[in-house]
């Protein structure tokens, strides 16, 4: 019970916050830029994983997960982007997103032998122009269908240019096999990317 409260309150602020941004003029839609090639996200090692961990802690945009008595996350399961990131658009403008994220204890994940087909995650994306100048931070928590390899961020804060962003995305991907060998988290290359990101 008490994870299909987590995950339709996780599912009512998206909706929420899409909802939001659909009334708001301020708002850019984000999408996948197919002129473009993207990097995949890869799991990462203990230590990146717990470099990870420190940098969503930072941000103080996840006081539920970075609580003084526990981290309500499992050890070793982050991802990061490769490469230059997420090729994406803001409206019509090309960026380079690059990802950082931490999956909670919320849920038990088939991916680590668990029996439940969605999964909680926390993310941090940099956001960057195609000069690899950074314009700011966007921070979401994520609700994953493992089912589909959909799953819906929503907008929780940002930084710099995207100082109190808010908003939700709709991401799809496809599972890459990990070349490191069979029974390993796998890679992830986005196929798709729809939402709106809006400011104050």
């Amino acid at each position: 019970m008490l994870k299909k409260f987590v995950l339709a309150a996780t599912l009512t602020n998206c909706l929420t916050a899409a909802s939001w941004a659909n009334a708001d003029n301020n708002c850019m839609d984000v999408s996948l830029d197919p002129a473009r090639e993207s990097g995949l996200l890869r799991p990462t090692t203990l230590d990146e994983c717990n470099a990870v961990w420190d940098t969503l802690n930072a941000s103080q945009k996840f006081p539920h997960i970075f609580r003084p008595e526990q981290t309500n996350l499992y050890p070793g399961l982050c991802y990061v982007s490769t490469g230059n990131g997420i090729a994406a658009k803001l409206g019509s403008r090309a960026v380079n997103v690059k990802s950082v994220s931490a999956w909670t204890t919320d849920f038990v994940p088939i991916l680590i032998g668990g029996n439940d087909v969605v999964a909680s995650v926390i993310t941090q994306w940099t956001v960057f122009n195609v000069k690899n100048s950074k314009l700011g931070k966007v921070f979401t928590s994520d609700a994953i269908d493992l089912s589909s390899s959909s799953e819906l961020d929503v907008m929780v804060g940002g930084s710099d240019q995207f100082e109190n962003a808010k908003g939700a995305v709709r991401i799809d991907s496809t599972p890459v096999p990990n070349p490191l060998g069979e029974g390993l988290p796998p890679l992830i290359k986005v196929t798709g990317i729809k939402g709106k990101l809006c400011l104050p």
